[in-house]
């Protein structure tokens, strides 16, 4: 569950980022400003990862 939950979201990050590169390549636009929303979400995703992971590991002590 965990790779599952990596995985997507790893693709979720790197669509994301393709399509902004895209973006960026027709119009002219500062890659910056294209960028600037993804800091936030990965941030949350690395957030959300390290929750998970300390859930697995309490899940796992308790056993």
């Amino acid at each position: 569950m965990l790779f599952t939950f990596l995985l997507v979201n790893a693709g979720l990050f790197l669509g994301i980022y393709a399509i902004n590169y895209l973006i960026f390549i027709l119009t002219k636009m500062p890659i910056g400003n294209l960028m600037q929303p993804l800091y936030l979400s990965f941030s949350v995703f690395v957030a959300l990862f390290i929750y998970v992971l300390i859930l697995k590991v309490i899940k796992e002590y308790r056993r």
